[in-house]
């Protein structure tokens, strides 16, 4: 395989790589500013305002630290620009794409170029790249971490890995999840292999490279430490951080989280996501199981029984024979709709099957990447709070999966699913990340921030610069306003701040609980759009509307709206013209 990989492909394949981050690049300023990317990027800007006092104090709800100490940099070099405030989302996920070349001495070079175009084409992936959260930067670390196994120098692979493992830490909690599922995948299969009388597990394996390169070990541990101690107190500003991070807050804060469920769905959700978006996620979700079990009768026979236990949980589901035990499932399973229970009990019984088989047969890296594979799909489905981001998680194992399955493809067959991919991901990718961006019907946007209220808060900070005029913004229209506004002395905010004549602008809700007459204070008022969303009915989700929803984007039910009040200075036109 490394023979027929030779400098042109490297050229073409670095090549495609930057065009698809000139594409991510593409109009990233563009969508309005969500409500958690406003977060973001003001806790950012305090930082990046007053470095010795404005740092970013750890709070589990606002993830880890290291998003609030990399965007300053990007202020710093850009300006207070959303330019700046998304360029380091696409330029720390993007590190995705140059993941498939590092495997072409194992893959051959049609699949290491149809994964390459499965990563660059996907809406999803895509939309994320573009949207300011921690995850790409964990998405980053993951590159480090594959890069680590890459180079076979023992300092190098353990700088790689310390920092990789910081990054992912000081990104988000997840790195846990992530954690235990490497624990969990060793454990494992260290008994599977003992039982099996085989050699050389992952833990042995691990042992034995630990022991060799002893200082190497030390190093790379030393380096993890500080890097994730250093963020967490803000450059040693803020011992607090670390104290929050050694006593688990977090495992508190968000295991409360996980039984509130804030933002709520069903166990299926990462799997309709993907498959509303990703072209090929739902058929060779499908497909491959089918190839697997072809040749595997027995295993089968086991997968059977958890269909029916699926069918008959569905049954009820259905039915409603037995409340209690709906009640039961979705309190503590999490399933919310009748279809779940095909999820939830198949892909339990398949990854142990799946990963047991490969152990089997001695398919290490097969039995791997079905195991993380399987288990980000069910643990991100399990999850309590459903939000459209932790989908990409199962998507990128899929990736990784999927790709060693097919490795064997003949040449044919993987250069002509080259079109199709492109057929169908590039009207998806363009839908969901240009044409309906910010758009209730986009699922992704998740009550997205509107474009009449950022051309409005354009406007007024044109006037707070321009004539020194005054702006008030109470409850929930704090936020994105802040991060537009910040800075300026005559920018006012909380809803025990009483408004008065000095204020040239209001903002605040159509009814406000204060009740306040503030045309008393010579102001007038205007309704504005602040966010509008599509939720589905996930009850009423029926197989003929989730194909409409898949392949033509029409949706079921009403749309909801969120208006706002603006309050304003007649003598001051509201001109929505972007400035």
């Amino acid at each position: 395989m490394t023979r027929s990989w030779s400098y042109k492909h490297t050229l073409a394949y670095f090549l495609i790589c930057f065009l698809f981050i000139l594409l991510r690049l593409y109009e990233v300023d563009l969508r309005p500013l969500h409500h958690d990317e406003s977060l973001h990027g003001a806790y950012s800007l305090y930082f990046f305002q007053d470095p010795l006092t404005g740092f970013y104090k750890y709070d589990p709800l606002l993830h880890g630290p290291f998003l609030y100490h990399t965007i300053p940099w990007f202020y710093w070099i850009f300006g207070l620009t959303k330019y700046a405030l998304r360029f380091p989302a696409v330029l720390f996920s993007s590190a995705l794409l140059f993941i498939p070349i590092l495997f072409k001495e194992k893959l051959n070079k049609s699949l290491i170029f149809l994964t390459l175009i499965l990563l660059g084409t996907s809406p999803t992936l895509t939309y994320w790249s573009r949207f300011l959260r921690h995850d790409n930067f964990i998405h980053f670390s993951f590159f480090l971490l594959i890069l680590a196994f890459y180079w076979k120098n023992a300092f190098l692979r353990t700088t790689l890995i310390g920092l990789s493992l910081a990054i992912h830490l000081s990104a988000k909690e997840n790195f846990y999840i992530h954690a235990i599922f490497l624990l969990a995948y060793g454990t494992y299969e260290y008994f599977s292999l003992k039982i099996l009388k085989k050699e050389n597990s992952a833990f042995s394996v691990l042992y034995h490279w630990i022991k060799s390169h002893k200082l190497c070990t030390l190093w790379g541990s030393s380096l993890f430490l500080f890097v994730t101690f250093y963020y967490y107190s803000a450059g040693f500003y803020y011992p607090q951080g670390i104290s929050s991070l050694l006593k688990g807050e977090a495992f508190s804060y968000w295991a409360n989280q996980h039984q509130t469920e804030r933002i709520t769905g069903p166990f299926s959700f990462p799997f309709l996501i993907n498959s509303f978006f990703e072209s090929w996620w739902f058929p060779l979700l499908f497909l491959q199981p089918i190839l697997f079990f072809k040749t595997r009768i027995k295993e089968f026979t086991l997968f059977l029984f958890a269909l029916a236990l699926a069918c008959l949980f569905y049954a009820n589901g259905v039915f409603d024979w037995s409340p209690s035990i709906n009640q039961f499932t979705s309190l503590y399973f999490k399933l919310k709709i009748p279809f779940d229970h095909f999820l939830f009990f198949p892909l339990i019984s398949y990854s142990l099957i799946g990963v047991t088989s490969y152990l089997k047969e001695d398919k290490r890296q097969l039995a791997f990447a079905h195991f993380i594979f399987t288990a980000t799909f069910f643990t991100y489905s399990f999850v309590g709070e459903k939000v459209p981001w932790l989908a990409a998680y199962p998507l990128l194992a899929g990736i990784y999966y999927y790709t060693l399955y097919f490795r064997d493809c003949d040449f044919k067959a993987l250069s002509g699913s080259y079109l199709l991919v492109i057929l169908l991901n590039i009207p998806l990718l363009l839908w969901a990340n240009w044409y309906k961006d910010d758009q209730p019907e986009n699922l992704l946007t998740q009550v997205h921030t509107s474009s009449e209220f950022e051309q409005k808060l354009f406007f007024i900070q044109g006037k707070m610069r321009a004539e020194g005029a005054s702006l008030l913004a109470k409850h929930e229209t704090t936020w994105p306003t802040t991060w537009y506004v910040h800075g300026f002395p005559n920018y006012h905010y909380g809803n025990k701040v009483k408004a008065t004549k000095d204020h040239n602008f209001l903002l605040t809700t159509t009814h406000d609980p204060s009740n306040n007459d503030y045309s008393l204070l010579g102001l007038k008022k205007e309704k504005l759009l602040f966010r509008s969303w599509w939720l589905p009915d996930y009850e009423k989700l029926s197989p003929l509307k989730f194909f409409n929803y898949m392949i033509f984007k029409k949706i079921y039910g009403g749309v909801g709206h969120h208006y706002v009040a603006l309050w304003s200075e007649p003598t001051l036109p509201i001109d929505s013209n972007r400035k």
